[in-house]
């Protein structure tokens, strides 16, 4: 849901300023989601509860969260390129 609305708030609004604007909050609220979720998920998993507090649990938080958030973020790409396209071939949207 995030992703949708991002990418729409990013394709409708017109300012190119206020498109940098959405996507630096998106990326900002994106990454802190995937924390939470990661310490959610490891939370109830039983194998992982004994090593949270190791330091290799901290640097896969990290790099899991930012994996992720670059997904995120090709995702969010990818289909503003799709509405650009659509929008000078075809005059859509």
């Amino acid at each position: 849901m995030l992703i949708n609305s991002t990418t729409w708030a990013i394709t409708l609004i017109p300012p190119i300023w206020l498109k940098i604007a959405i996507f630096i909050a998106f990326c900002f609220m994106m990454y802190g989601w995937l924390i939470s979720l990661w310490n959610k998920v490891c939370q109830y998993n039983p194998l992982m509860s004994k090593y949270m507090d190791r330091d290799f649990y901290f640097s896969a938080r990290k790099k899991g969260a930012w994996i992720m958030l670059i997904l995120a973020v090709l995702v969010i790409i990818s289909f503003y390129t799709l509405v650009w396209l659509l929008k000078v071939m075809i005059g859509f949207v």
